[in-house]
């Protein structure tokens, strides 16, 4: 039996062409089984060709005799093509070989608290506050938490956009993440509606339109609040608190483990407690991670 590594390789040659959102399949080398896998953090080497991540340039999904690649980057792998798949293992970098025990029946996991802060009242017009647009699609940042040309958030959160009137102009943002890291999201208005984004914001540094503004167009940070790291199921939430106190339970969402686009949800995932924040009400949740140091997939920035 094998010792208990962070990954597992495996080597292919295609049999046919796999153009994009084209499949193959490997097998699993001796020893693993599809228990033992995470499920991003997959890295795939092309013999004579360049290196791909999970889930930006491919997805990987775990079946019982082997796993299913989606091939998800523009290139098309042709017939022949001799390649490498890099399996990552959950809790590779633990002490505990979960193979010394019963195969398939123990895992390994990790209870981590994510500490949440704080955070302030949404403010539905903190990034910018009526904005009309009859061509330019260029809004101009010019909300109450703009600073040197660049909108903050107190902690990573989502961004809420709305209108004084029937607007359906698609508004895409563009910032960045708790990590510096590059973020683009779309959101549609819908009317006098408040329409949620999904993804969490650190920074927002720009802003353009679809289409026309007539009635005045808002947008500021919402409730749902960005996790630090991946987190793979909502059900993986251990205990919540508000205050050091056991709160009631809030709506999780669990990250995207697929390629990012526009308009797909956050790549860790989001919480929005039960209690709106104040600014003053402080959260945070104990959580089941497969690897506590996978701050999930590569974020869309365009």
């Amino acid at each position: 039996m094998p010792e208990y590594e962070s990954h597992a390789t495996v080597n292919a040659t295609l049999a046919s062409a796999v153009a994009s959102a084209g499949t193959f399949l490997v097998g699993y080398p001796a020893g693993y089984d599809e228990s033992m896998f995470a499920e991003q953090g997959h890295k795939l080497s092309v013999k004579n060709g360049g290196d791909y991540i999970s889930p930006r340039d491919f997805t990987v999904s775990f079946g019982n005799t082997g796993a299913t690649v989606t091939w998800n980057d523009s290139l098309t792998l042709a017939a022949g093509t001799e390649l490498w798949v890099q399996l990552d293992v959950k809790g590779g970098d633990g002490d505990v070989d979960v193979r010394q025990l019963n195969a398939g029946r123990v895992g390994k996991v990790y209870p981590v608290i994510l500490n949440l802060g704080a955070p302030d009242a949404p403010d539905v017009d903190g990034i910018f506050e009526s904005a009309s647009d009859t061509g330019a699609h260029t809004i101009t940042l010019d909300g109450a938490l703009l600073a040197d040309g660049v909108v903050t958030f107190d902690v990573p959160r989502n961004i809420v956009v709305d209108s004084g009137g029937a607007d359906t102009a698609v508004l895409t943002f563009t910032g960045t993440d708790e990590y510096g890291v590059a973020v683009v999201e779309s959101i549609t208005l819908n009317g006098a509606t408040a329409v949620q984004g999904k993804k969490a914001f650190k920074t927002i540094t720009g802003v353009t339109s679809s289409a026309t503004i007539a009635n005045g167009a808002f947008a500021g940070p919402g409730n749902v609040l960005g996790l630090p790291i991946y987190l793979s199921d909502a059900d993986f939430i251990v205990t919540e608190q508000e205050d050091g106190a056991a709160a009631t339970a809030g709506t999780t969402v669990a990250g995207i483990n697929a390629k990012q686009t526009a308009t797909t949800g956050d790549v860790r995932g989001t919480y929005v407690p039960n209690s709106t924040p104040d600014g003053d009400k402080n959260f945070s949740i104990v959580v089941i991670a497969e690897d506590a140091n996978n701050t999930g997939g590569t974020q869309y920035a365009g």
